[in-house]
């Protein structure tokens, strides 16, 4: 535990030095040891929260009594801590902002242990490094007041929300299959547990909707999108050389990290020319089987330079569809990932949009080296996708989920 926390803070230092530089960097160093010196850090056992929960029996919520306008709704989020970067607390964070700007009130709860010093911080970090919300954030479960709707955000944070009883209606908002970031065991388990709790299921694309169905929820889906202003064709660089961008997160096994590396060692020796571009993390280990060049942690922007020089970019989603094939979409760099019942059902079996391979080096490697040698079949994948991903709207969006949540209140 001591190793992991010495490295967690070694991976923030290397980010906020290469994005905020040494004066910033240096009080943060110094919060977080201030923070950790703490004689009584704040702690909730999530073990104590899923001992308390049976499923046989749910909370009844139709004695609170409370006058609910559906137009000016009050929703209480409980989510994970979170740290700069986060893609799945980013999608929370932007709904939160837009249902705010829709007319509805907003609270967060920060559920379990936090890395944050107090709750002025937890806020100031949201606003600065995610979204100008206006949301009161708070850290722990303590007096949560009256509301609407209390949204769970993850299987941790769904077995407090199971017992609370001062709400009309409980939400679960489902980013991925979360079960199958486990092996089998109890934590797989416990995660899957959480999809019989007969929340309300709010899920991130049409596969995990369909999955939350098949747990007998009431369940319907939203479209990931991106920020048009950032992720847009920009001028390629003209320097002749040919790259591939590949999303490479070794800690992340569902982003299939091996699975990738031995498909770009067989495009190396087949390509042996072509520049192979990590980012994603800011480190890997050294037997790494060919060259390659790793740009680390990246901002939105820095990311939409680097999908404007690549020519093929590389995104295995192994659970859940990811934001980032559309964010390649739209700076025109065509995109490789793996096909499965996940991706198929979000791209359909004959689309022109994405190449899909088998998930095996062999198909992975000969998707990508199409792509790079066939200039035809690149440009009618750009421009298929450029136009394709221009549906996408975070604004859309965020209004199916709103117009999700108002279907479960009665008029």
């Amino acid at each position: 535990m001591r190793l992991r926390k010495i490295l967690t803070l070694a991976i923030k230092t290397y980010y906020l030095l290469k994005h905020k530089g040494f004066a910033y960097t240096l009080a943060q160093v110094a919060h977080w040891l201030e923070k950790n010196q703490r004689t009584e850090p704040r702690q909730e056992s999530l073990y104590d929260y899923i001992s308390d929960v049976d499923i046989n029996n749910p909370i009844d919520l139709t004695g609170f009594q409370r006058r609910t306008d559906k137009n000016k709704l009050v929703l209480n989020w409980v989510i994970p801590d979170y740290g700069i970067g986060s893609g799945g607390h980013m999608t929370i964070f932007r709904t939160i902002y837009f249902l705010e700007k829709f007319g509805h009130t907003c609270n967060i709860f920060i559920f379990g242990n936090s890395q944050w010093r107090n709750e002025k911080i937890a806020r100031d970090i949201i606003r600065e490094h995610f979204v100008q919300l206006e949301a009161k954030v708070y850290i722990g479960l303590d007096n949560i007041p009256d509301s609407d709707g209390i949204v769970a955000t993850s299987w941790q944070t769904a077995y407090p929300v199971f017992n609370i009883r001062n709400t009309k209606q409980k939400f679960y908002f489902v980013q991925d299959f979360e079960p199958m970031f486990y092996p089998m065991g109890s934590d797989y388990i416990f995660a899957e547990n959480t999809y019989r709790f007969g929340f309300e299921c709010i899920t991130a694309g049409r596969w995990l909707a369909k999955k939350m169905k098949d747990y007998g929820n009431n369940a319907d889906y939203f479209d990931l999108a991106y920020e048009p202003d950032i992720y847009k064709p920009q001028k390629e660089k003209e320097d002749g050389k040919r790259r591939v961008a590949f999303y490479a997160r070794h800690v992340t096994p569902r982003r299939g990290f091996e699975l990738g590396v031995e498909a770009l060692r067989l495009v190396k020796s087949r390509y042996p020319n072509i520049e192979i571009i990590f980012y994603g993390w800011p480190s890997f280990h050294s037997n790494i089987p060919f060259e390659y060049v790793n740009k680390g942690i990246l901002s939105h922007r820095q990311l939409a330079e680097l999908y404007s020089i690549s020519t093929v970019g590389l995104c295995i989603s192994l659970t859940n569809y990811s934001l980032i094939p559309q964010e390649m979409m739209a700076c025109k760099l065509p995109v490789v990932d793996v096909k499965g019942d996940n991706t198929l059902t979000i791209f359909g079996e004959e689309n022109k949009n994405i190449y899909l391979a088998e998930p095996t080096p062999h198909a992975l490697a000969n998707a990508i080296l199409e792509l790079l040698t066939d200039e035809d079949k690149r440009q009618a994948q750009i421009e298929s996708a450029y136009e394709y991903v221009k549906q996408f709207d975070w604004e859309k969006s965020v209004r199916k989920i709103e117009a999700i949540i108002k279907r479960a209140f009665p008029d």
